[in-house]
């Protein structure tokens, strides 16, 4: 029953946020976190779509935030340490922003991270992820890569 009831919570979160939010900043509450497909009880996951320039450009940022749970491996933060691992895309393209110059996810975030994560992204959209792509590319040229 509880699953159920779990369940139901947070698809009317869901459903509440994606339709009747208030349009001021998201941040790491508006999250909904459910067990991980792809880690089998080992981990939780929250996506969020969010962000807007006009009434007609919704929906600019994807944010994809994660943690081990319990004895779960294999990712960059876990429950007992209190940190996540986050990725987020823009405007539904396939490929991950470079949220680091090495690395397309940040690791070890806390809930205040990837709420700053979150608004310097609705704040600054578009430039902000120029800023991010320009970056990472002098990084790789500086490599030689």
């Amino acid at each position: 029953m509880k699953k159920v009831k779990d369940y139901l919570n947070n698809f009317f979160k869901k459903l509440y946020n994606r339709f009747f939010r208030k349009k001021g900043l998201c941040g790491f509450n508006d999250l909904v976190f459910n067990p991980h497909r792809g880690f089998s009880g080992g981990a939780i996951q929250a996506k969020l779509t969010f962000g807007w320039r006009n009434k007609y450009n919704f929906d600019q940022f994807t944010i994809s935030v994660i943690q081990n749970v319990g004895g779960g491996t294999g990712l960059y933060g876990h429950e007992k340490d209190g940190n996540y691992e986050v990725a987020m895309w823009f405007q539904d393209r396939d490929k991950m922003l470079p949220l680091s110059l090495g690395d397309d996810v940040l690791g070890w975030q806390t809930p205040t991270d990837i709420t700053r994560l979150m608004h310097q992204a609705q704040l600054n959209d578009f430039a902000w992820v120029t800023l991010l792509h320009k970056m990472r590319d002098d990084f790789n040229k500086e490599l030689g890569i």
